[in-house]
This record gives structure tokens, C-alpha cells and sequence, in this order.
């Protein structure tokens, strides 16, 4: 009860809109000790609900029926859990979206850090149309190009000027989480992190390389297809498997 009168006042004091028109969910990361005190590091999530109400309006127009509403860091989370999985491992989500980045630290299904970077895909496409002084939906298909591929050809010019293009951003959203992971480190003291699993719509295996490069930490191509019994059947669904992370945690809600 405490708990909850403490986000609900946080979120009269965080959110840009009335708390009497928001969702207003909150986890309990666990206990963390800042200086002689041992306090309870809470999760603010919340959403406008104007935005739910077009989601679900979008569902029902198509035909189906909602059977639960959830946050995208839990879902991505829950689609790499499951009862296989040997302890509770403590490991990082780094979730490239198109406009922005999850931060996420999690031991076991069980999220301790979470935060939202402003840079995504339509950064990345922003930043390529700028520096090769293009339309953005070419910039955008000149990128999308690059990032199919499984390496990057230094021979390619193609390859080459995105690749710098994109140095920049890459190296602003890599300083980012490392700015989290030192905070993580601090707060949560114990036992570290153990990998980076890189998953998202923008997520490819060379940028998985960027980031072990950059964070000094194991990192891995994010496969959500491993944890279910049955693969995809589908050639397509199998060539980017880490864009299906957040849809396979919310098939797996209540399961």
C-alpha cells in the first residue's frame, strides 16, 4: 500500500498528461543499498489511455479479441525465459526499435533495470539522409539494405557509407548503456551482468559485434524461436529472429 501511494505521487510528478488519464503499473526491482540505507528500487510504466483505447479499437476493427494489454520491456523479457532455462541468469536487453532503444536488465524473468534511449531506427535513418544528403526514404532503403546483412563488406561502398554514417549515433546509444550499465552496477551490487542479448527491428548480427566491441560484455543476436517447442516453418520469420521478440513474449503472457 505504501508502495503504491509513493508511484502514484511520482507519477503526478513524472508524466506529461493528468495521472487520471494514464495506466499506471509499477514493478518492485528489489532492495538496493545507497549509502548506509536499504531502499526499494520501483519501475514507473504508464500509458495514456486515449493510447490503449486506439490499440485495442485496431484489434477489434480486425476481428480479434484482446485478451490482455502488456509492457514491451516485459514481453521481451518473458519471450527468453522459460521453464528450461538453468537458474535465474542475470543478463541485459538491448532493444532496437524505430524510435527508440530498451535498456533492459533482468535476472531471470525479473526486470531491476529499465530505461528508454531516444535512438532507434528513424534516428539512424535521419542521420544517413543527412550524410549523404538524401531523401530520408531512400536513406531509409539504403540502410534497411545493410542492415539485412548477416556481415559488413569493407569493400562495399554501400556498406562503407553507412557504416560511418551511422558511427555517430551507434557511438552515442553505445555511450548510453554504458552510462546504465555503471549505474546497475552500483545499485545492484552482486553479481554482474553475464551478457547482452541484442534484439528489435534494428537489431542485425554486425551491430551485435558493435556493442561486445564497445560495452567490454559477451553480447548475442536474440533468438526468441529457442525457447518455444516448434520453429517457424517460414524462411522469412527465421532470417531476422530478433524482430519477433516482443510478439512472442505477449503470445506467452499467462502461459
Amino acid at each position: 500500500e505504501e508502495v503504491d501511494k509513493v508511484v502514484q505521487w511520482e507519477a503526478e510528478e513524472r508524466l506529461p498528461y493528468p495521472v487520471d488519464e494514464a495506466e499506471i503499473r509499477h514493478l518492485v526491482a528489489g532492495e538496493v543499498r545507497q549509502d548506509a540505507n536499504i531502499k526499494q528500487e520501483v519501475i514507473l510504466m504508464a500509458c495514456h489511455r486515449g493510447v490503449l483505447k486506439r490499440h485495442l479499437g485496431i484489434l477489434e476493427q480486425a476481428g480479434l479479441a484482446p485478451q490482455a494489454i502488456d509492457a514491451e520491456p516485459c514481453a521481451i523479457v518473458r519471450s527468453f525465459c522459460n521453464e528450461d532455462t538453468e537458474g535465474r541468469p542475470r543478463q541485459a536487453y538491448l532493444h532496437l526499435g524505430e524510435t527508440a532503444t530498451a535498456v533492459i536488465f533482468a535476472e531471470g524473468p525479473q526486470i531491476l533495470f529499465l530505461k528508454y534511449v531516444s535512438r532507434g531506427g528513424v534516428h539512424f535513418d535521419q542521420a544517413v539522409a543527412q550524410h549523404l544528403t538524401l531523401p530520408l526514404h531512400e536513406a531509409s532503403q539504403m540502410r534497411e539494405t545493410v542492415l539485412a546483412s548477416t556481415d559488413l563488406d569493407s569493400g562495399n561502398e554501400v556498406h562503407r557509407t553507412v557504416i560511418e554514417a551511422l558511427r555517430r549515433p551507434l557511438e552515442s546509444l553505445s555511450a548510453e548503456v554504458e552510462l546504465c550499465m555503471r549505474y546497475f552496477k552500483v545499485t545492484f551490487r552482486g553479481r554482474p551482468l553475464e551478457k547482452v542479448i541484442v534484439t528489435g527491428s534494428e537489431a542485425s548480427p554486425w551491430l551485435v559485434e558493435f556493442f561486445e566491441k564497445n560495452l567490454q560484455i559477451p553480447c548475442e543476436w536474440g533468438n526468441p524461436f529457442q525457447t518455444l517447442h516448434r520453429w517457424p516453418a517460414e524462411h522469412d520469420a527465421l532470417e531476422r529472429p530478433s524482430r519477433w521478440a516482443a510478439a512472442i513474449g505477449l503470445s506467452k503472457k499467462g502461459i
